[in-house]
């Protein structure tokens, strides 16, 4: 069967070769006495750079790359805290999520070169400041809730964080106009979803002791947090500079801790 399939496509691409390029490549397969010679790898590679690399039907296509790549930083928001979870709403402006993305492959979609996919992979790093200093979270019983930062020898809580780490995938479609200018002069709106894999959770509290130095409080684990997420994205931007925001599709914690949970972010970024 593998045989049969692999002769099926060695005939269809026979058959889509353009006669020129047929032409070209017989003429430097020939000797000086007219009879047909072997050509190296680096050989036909030479021939199908100068046949399709010109200006012809297949030249013209130019190259499509994503703006994936990039450092970003945003502000986050919990959004649907249900009634009774006052206390773990977040200071916005202590809140941010920070972003590493070094691996980009884009896929071309049409001739122009200025619309396709895009995937990669990414780092992602989520703080979440609480807005009440006095309050964190703990596992108890198996489910995540709200707990005193009054623990012993803490005179004052100066601050109270939660933070999440990621490893992420995207997939995105791309639009880049004016189709006709260059790709570094030209503008882009991208949108989809991006996948990530929960790495890390962490609870910390900050907090000054009976002598006034400042000490710190941190506890590991999963807190329930959901080991797979999916957001859905919006990214535009003008050469290197870009705006974004997006919305967790699924819940923060899973559903016996926290139900209903979901984070809003909106920020910006520089693209490499």
């Amino acid at each position: 069967m593998r045989a049969i399939l692999f002769l099926a496509c060695m005939l269809s691409a026979v058959a889509a070769f353009p006669q020129n390029a047929q032409d070209s490549v017989a003429k430097k397969a020939k000797d000086g006495n007219g009879a047909m010679k072997g050509l190296s790898v680096s050989e036909l590679f030479a021939v199908g750079e100068k046949t399709f690399g010109g200006s012809g039907d297949y030249g013209s296509f130019r190259n499509f790359k994503g703006h994936w790549k990039g450092y970003y930083i945003g502000f986050m928001n919990l959004v649907n805290l249900p009634d009774g979870m006052e206390d773990l709403e977040v200071k916005r402006c202590g809140s941010f999520n920070m972003q590493f993305n070094f691996a980009n492959y884009s896929i071309n979609l049409n001739k122009r070169g200025n619309f396709g996919l895009q995937t990669g992979l990414g780092l992602e790093y989520q703080r979440l400041r609480f807005d009440n200093p006095g309050v964190t979270l703990a596992k108890i019983d198996g489910k995540v809730v709200p707990a005193s930062t009054a623990f012993e020898g803490n005179d004052h809580t100066v601050r109270s964080v939660f933070k999440n780490f990621y490893l992420t995938v995207p997939m995105l479609a791309e639009v880049q106009f004016p189709a006709a200018k260059k790709a570094s002069k030209q503008c882009y709106i991208a949108g989809g979803f991006i996948g990530g894999i929960r790495m890390h959770s962490k609870a910390k509290v900050v907090y000054e002791d009976s002598d006034g130095d400042k000490q710190k409080e941190k506890a590991k684990g999963n807190f329930n947090v959901v080991p797979f997420k999916v957001d859905a994205t919006v990214r535009m931007g003008y050469k290197h500079i870009a705006v974004w925001g997006s919305y967790a599709l699924t819940n923060l914690f899973k559903g016996n801790s926290i139900p209903d949970v979901h984070v809003f972010t909106v920020g910006f970024g520089v693209t490499i």
